[in-house]
């Protein structure tokens, strides 16, 4: 499994860092994430997950997108939280 992209919005993991949006595109297949403690390398690793992302570390209006390559099929799994709610969705191509 290959990861192509994470963009978050409103994720409270980097909120103290005053970090609003992050959109990460790895462009090789090792990566180093350094930082000073409490910069959000273990949040950014968390938001790695292909797991739906939990609703009580965003606010509203914040989301979740993370795109995955696996097998030659790309994956992209959405978490919205926003006034309409949550929504979840998962794409495949």
């Amino acid at each position: 499994m290959r990861i192509r992209s994470l963009k978050t919005k409103g994720y409270r993991g980097f909120r103290l860092r005053q970090i609003e949006t992050l959109c990460y595109t790895p462009r090789s297949k090792t990566q180093i994430i350094l930082g000073t403690n409490g910069c959000g390398k273990s949040s950014l690793l968390k938001e790695l997950s292909p797991l739906a992302a939990n609703h009580q570390d965003y606010t509203k209006p914040g989301y979740k997108i993370i795109t995955y390559e696996h097998m030659g099929k790309e994956y992209v799994l959405e978490s919205i939280f926003d006034e309409n709610g949550r929504r979840y969705l998962f794409k495949v191509d």
